[in-house]
């Protein structure tokens, strides 16, 4: 156990952010880690907004008003790839609960901006989060086991 001493130590503010604030970091098990780095989200909102423009791309909203057999499977098909790539951005970036609900979020809003429909929009969303939610419980069973 750590003295009051050490904890002292390992406690130094080590940098200073943009406006001048001090930065804590903790220097345990050799590594360096931000206290507060979990809040730093700007590269997975352009992972999030990336994946909203690609749907944009690759399925157009005018493209919502569709009934055929093939526009259905296309965005089954685009929904799942989308979901594979935030599940692999999962994987190597360790998201927690706020930063997968961070991604989903954002992912809603710029579709939203997009002009896609509410339901769509839902609908898109809830895929994504879903497979998200799904992918950690499957990497939790795999760790107990």
């Amino acid at each position: 156990m750590p003295t009051s001493a050490m904890r002292r130590d390992m406690m130094k503010p080590d940098a200073h952010d943009k406006r001048g604030n001090r930065i804590y970091y903790s220097v345990l098990k050799g590594k360096t880690m931000a206290i507060f780095g979990f809040l730093e989200t700007r590269e997975l909102e352009g992972f999030a907004t990336a994946l909203a423009e690609d749907l944009g791309r690759r399925f157009p909203p005018a493209s919502e008003a569709r009934t055929d057999p093939g526009a259905k499977h296309q965005i089954t098909v685009i929904l799942e790839g989308l979901a594979a790539r935030a599940v692999r951005y999962h994987a190597e970036h360790k998201l927690g609960i706020y930063k997968k609900a961070k991604l989903a979020n954002v992912f809603k809003w710029k579709l939203s901006e997009l002009g896609y429909s509410a339901d769509f929009v839902d609908r898109a969303t809830k895929e994504v989060a879903t497979r998200l939610a799904a992918s950690s419980t499957r990497s939790k069973k795999k760790a107990e086991a």
